[in-house]
């Protein structure tokens, strides 16, 4: 499970969260996280870097609409 990925937002668009998760992917088969389905920045980036939807659901703590998604390893 992939907690969070968080960057700055001044340094936003570099290219960090990129290697962040190509990083992640060179130790993991497989990854899977959450985010909230209204964040469409973080849906298309993660989107972007091969993970597909694979459910939606609430977030139990505030209730928002959320996305769970993974990335497998081909």
């Amino acid at each position: 499970m992939l907690a969070a990925i968080f960057v700055a937002p001044s340094a936003q668009g570099g290219g960090i969260g990129s290697a962040l998760i190509e990083q992640a992917k060179t130790v993991r088969e497989r990854l899977e996280l959450t985010v909230y389905s209204a964040n469409a920045a973080s849906v298309a980036f993660y989107r972007r870097h091969g993970f597909a939807v694979i459910s939606e659901q609430l977030d139990p703590h505030t209730g928002h609409p959320e996305l769970a998604m993974a990335w497998q390893r081909d």
